[in-house]
């Protein structure tokens, strides 16, 4: 027989109690189905320490590795903060030499059809305030875009986490 197993070759039936089919005090089977405790089995305190000083071990490596998320995560936020700026930077320039050259192309050919100088003044200035106004309003609707997500959810401990429990879905 295996060890472990019930023999029920021991059992006994009670009549003036309820039908059992677990082992019972009163004959002794009960203990003859429990295993024999060792010492040895029990935990010393030299293998809870070691226990204990592996958990902190594997903490320290969890907080390296978080640690090193959030610095790659705020490296590349600089990065592309600075490549973000040099491609704007660069943008803004060329589009206000084209706009001065249309502007200036807009002035002399209303120049050359006789508009007077005022009024082709009024009209550069009402289609540079509407554009102004269209791009600032352009800018506003993409502000709620821009976001620190991905920083965040690095210093969180989300980082790459997908699928309805992560933040950046909410």
């Amino acid at each position: 027989m295996q060890p472990g197993m019930a023999d029920f070759t021991n059992a006994s039936f009670r009549p003036h109690g309820p039908v059992s089919f677990r082992p019972t005090r009163d004959t002794d089977w009960a203990y003859a189905c429990i295993p024999d405790h060792s010492d040895l089995e029990d935990t010393t305190f030299r293998e809870a320490f070691d226990a204990y000083k592996d958990v902190v071990t594997i903490k320290k490596a969890q907080l390296a590795a978080l640690s090193d998320v959030v610095n790659s995560e705020t490296l590349l936020l600089k990065k592309s903060a600075l490549v973000t700026a040099i491609g704007l930077g660069g943008a803004f320039v060329l589009s206000c030499i084209c706009w001065i050259v249309i502007n200036a192309a807009i002035g002399v050919a209303l120049d050359r059809a006789d508009v007077h100088l005022g009024l082709t003044t009024l009209a550069l200035l009402a289609l540079n305030g509407v554009m102004i106004a269209f791009f600032v309003r352009m800018v506003l609707t993409s502000y709620k875009h821009v976001t620190i997500g991905p920083l965040m959810s690095a210093l969180l401990g989300e980082a790459g986490v997908t699928g309805p429990e992560s933040k950046e879905d909410r």
